[in-house]
């Protein structure tokens, strides 16, 4: 089986701009629900709360991605590498998820 430590870097690069890709989507999210009327908020929380707990859990796989990465490439550990490449990947059909299902959403 090939070894996942010499992409480790590249693990680390692509998990922190997923990270930064959602912050950027859940300021979106946060700026539209802003733009409602204190009146209609309470009709459109549920939607909003949806997304925004979507965009967090993706968050958080991305992060701690970049943080096992990182430490897969301190350590030379052959296991946390693949732990952090397997995590890259669930976060990126995450975030693939949610954005087709805000998607339909509009269409």
């Amino acid at each position: 089986m090939p070894s996942a430590l010499p992409v480790m870097g590249e693990v680390a690069g692509a998990a922190a701009a997923l990270a930064g890709f959602i912050l950027v989507f859940l300021g979106g999210i946060f700026a539209s629900f802003d733009s409602y009327e204190r009146t209609e908020k309470k009709s459109v929380l549920p939607r909003f709360q949806r997304r925004a707990w979507f965009g967090f859990v993706g968050f958080v796989l991305a992060l701690a991605s970049t943080f096992l990465a990182l430490v897969a490439k301190w350590l030379t550990n052959e296991c946390t590498a693949a732990v952090a490449l397997v995590l890259l990947f669930i976060a990126l059909i995450w975030v693939l998820y949610a954005t087709l299902s805000d998607v339909r959403e509009v269409s």
